[in-house]
């Protein structure tokens, strides 16, 4: 399957075609990505309005609807305007077929590309190529504009996974850019992780930053990012002390974010996920210390702690972090306190503290 082309890319097509002439026929402008849809509809309304065109829109899901008045504007035709742009949103209902027959919509636009009104516009987020009011429109020499959802995490088989390098994380670079700020790779970092990769709401946080106190208001949006319990537990098991402190207070006071939306802030339950992610990396990292020991090579020692490729070079930095029996000690450690927590003792964000404190990375860890 051919990978789906950049939205920047469509967006800079359709800008192009609309400076060689009036619009296409029709568009069909569809994808996740709706900052970019409503960046193309941008385009069309004020490509049409310097053409003097008529725009007309129509919402299918707003309780003003009317269907006859959509028809109206497809076969109606405009008394004083050199034609008509009509952008339907959400129109997936009324392309659907009837009993194998086309509905009165579907009819409408095919009649409204025959007489060469204008423009028509579909506007959806999962309208089928295969629709046939689609077909029409590109048979009759319009385009589909598909703008998909820019990728917020690095590529799995990255060996050096930098998230300043995610489509979303760049684009706010460049967004920031724009808008007059000056935004690091890790400011833009941090901005994704609190907002979240939709890039209207990542638009809207860099206005707010236009009209903020600047690195003041960067230390104020990492105070309050919610923090992945487990990439906390990574920095744990690597015995990175500054990120882990970092982290702990974070987690503890801004909670974590799932990937459903939903946010955890209860201590009980993020202390229970925290243990979990550690315990897992305690595991592969005791796993692997031994088979070292053993005399197995590292790649072959991680292999058999169950450490993916895309986890490599995080346990690899990891194995320097102690050794063999550092790494039973740990799992001792980190037992304990899973047991006092379970036994009704309170164990509190000062006891993880303390326990990174204990397993914090030695200058020159010895090696198995």
């Amino acid at each position: 399957m051919a990978k789906e082309a950049h939205p920047e890319e469509v967006l800079d097509g359709l800008r192009a075609s609309l400076g060689r002439g009036a619009p296409a026929p029709g568009y069909v402008v569809r994808g996740e990505e709706l900052f970019y849809r409503n960046g193309a509809l941008d385009l069309l309304r004020g490509r049409a309005r310097e053409l003097q065109y008529e725009v007309c829109v129509h919402d299918v899901k707003e309780s003003a609807f009317e269907v006859t008045r959509l028809q109206d504007d497809l076969v109606g035709g405009g008394l004083f305007s050199a034609g008509r742009l009509v952008v339907i949103h959400a129109p997936e209902d009324l392309l659907k077929k009837d009993g194998g027959a086309e509905r009165p919509v579907a009819r409408a636009i095919g009649k409204f590309l025959t007489a060469k009104a204008g423009s028509v516009v579909l506007v959806a987020e999962g309208l089928r190529a295969d629709n046939a009011v689609v077909k029409a429109i590109v048979a009759a020499g319009g385009a589909l504009l598909t703008f998909r959802r820019l990728y917020d995490k690095p590529a799995p088989w990255d060996r050096d996974p930098d998230p300043r390098r995610t489509e979303v994380v760049q684009w706010t670079v460049a967004r920031a850019k724009e808008l007059g700020l000056k935004l690091s790779g890790e400011g833009a970092v941090l901005v994704v992780s609190a907002v979240g990769s939709d890039l209207c709401a990542l638009d809207s946080k860099l206005g707010e930053f236009r009209h903020s106190g600047g690195q003041e208001y960067l230390r104020q949006l990492e105070a309050s990012a919610p923090v992945s319990p487990f990439d906390l537990a990574g920095s744990l098991a690597r015995g990175e002390v500054a990120a882990a402190l970092r982290g702990l207070e974070g987690l503890f006071h801004s909670g974590f974010k799932a990937k459903d939306g939903k946010l955890e802030v209860k201590g009980d339950a993020l202390r229970e996920i925290l243990f979990n992610g550690l315990r897992s990396q305690v595991r592969k990292g005791a796993a692997a210390s031994a088979a070292l020991q053993a005399g197995k090579s590292e790649e072959e020692a991680l292999g058999l702690a169950g450490v993916s490729a895309y986890q490599m070079r995080d346990f690899q930095a990891a194995l320097g972090a102690r050794d063999a029996a550092g790494w039973r000690a740990m799992s001792a450690d980190l037992t304990r306190l899973e047991r006092k927590s379970r036994r009704g003792h309170e164990v509190d964000v000062n006891d993880l503290f303390r326990f990174a404190l204990r397993w914090r990375r030695a200058r020159a860890a010895a090696r198995p």
